[in-house]
């Protein structure tokens, strides 16, 4: 992690919803063809007929040849029906329309969430207006796409989405949480810490939502408020590394550097913890401390690139 400036901003969300601080940087079908000599159905057919020709006659021999020809029926030598096939495939074999199909629709909605998965956010607003039109209006959708405008920083828009979202379905925690998380990076907190409680008050298990709100709290100064929420969250989910490293960082902006020193010593490779130690007194105004852990850290780890980026920002060395 990149701590080279020295102002606190709202990252992106992960795929929970949390946050964690950090500093500014910037083909038709075809059937196979049938090898010379190989024999079909009817002509085996003609072969059987044949052979009890010349060993059975009357009788017998009608018999057998309904019984073996029974069989062949059974065991699948007589003609299968055909494959159905799109419209247009259809058309283009000259195929009767009794032997098409209609091709499913796709999951928009489904395709959404992938591309708002890999950062497409763009591609998801149009499966989400898709979505729309063939699902009709659902709370899930607009809190989609007001997740996908908040990402391309249209944050207008992004609230008017959850604000249809919650019209719809008042108790809908993700859009809450996500609308709070929009209010902060247009600075309104108090609107967003609503938002956040009301989140928590339809779904109190949910450690991203706590994550989000102490965040806020740390954002705004309220260093004791931020440290019950990150401690509410890592409660919840011991394993939440967002929640673990927001804390370490509300700890250092508190003075309790040997606490904040310690958690993150936990949750990451010793280098890694003094690099960002460092960037903790970087905020708090302390440069030569912070100039000793990068330091540290870059001799702990030379490959380590924050490190070096952070320590040519605070000693004014040319960066690598």
């Amino acid at each position: 992690m990149d701590f080279s400036q020295t102002k606190i901003k709202q990252t992106k969300s992960d795929a929970s919803g949390g946050k964690v601080s950090h500093l500014e940087s910037g083909l038709p079908l075809r059937s196979a063809p049938r090898a010379s000599g190989q024999i079909t159905a009817a002509s085996f057919v003609k072969i059987v007929h044949l052979f009890f020709a010349r060993a059975i006659t009357g009788h017998l021999l009608r018999t057998g040849c309904l019984l073996v020809t029974g069989c062949l029926l059974l065991t699948g030598c007589a003609a299968k029906t055909p494959p159905a096939y799109t419209p247009d495939d259809a058309m283009g074999h000259g195929l009767p329309p009794a032997l098409t199909t209609t091709r499913p629709e796709p999951n928009h909605l489904a395709l959404a969430k992938e591309m708002i998965g890999k950062g497409y956010h763009d591609i998801a607003l149009v499966q989400l207006e898709k979505a729309l039109t063939m699902r009709g209006e659902k709370a899930e959708i607009y809190h989609r796409m007001g997740c996908c405008h908040r990402e391309k920083k249209a944050y207008e828009e992004a609230k008017q989405c959850f604000a249809k979202a919650l019209a719809m379905e008042p108790d809908y925690a993700p859009a809450h949480n996500d609308l709070a998380m929009t209010l902060d990076l247009t600075g309104d907190p108090e609107a967003a810490q609503r938002h956040y409680k009301r989140a928590i008050e339809i779904n109190p298990a949910r450690p991203d939502f706590y994550n989000n709100m102490g965040f806020s709290h740390l954002c705004a100064g309220h260093l004791d408020l931020a440290r019950d929420s990150f401690t509410r969250a890592i409660t919840l989910d011991d394993s939440f590394f967002l929640a673990r490293h927001n804390l370490a960082l509300c700890l250092g902006f508190a003075g309790k550097e040997a606490e904040a020193m310690a958690l993150l010593s936990e949750i990451m490779a010793p280098a890694e913890a003094l690099n960002n130690m460092g960037a903790i007194h970087t905020l708090t105004h302390n440069p030569e401390q912070a100039a000793d852990l990068f330091s540290r850290a870059l001799a702990m780890d030379p490959t380590l690139p924050a490190a070096r980026k952070n320590i040519a920002a605070t000693k004014g060395a040319p960066k690598k």
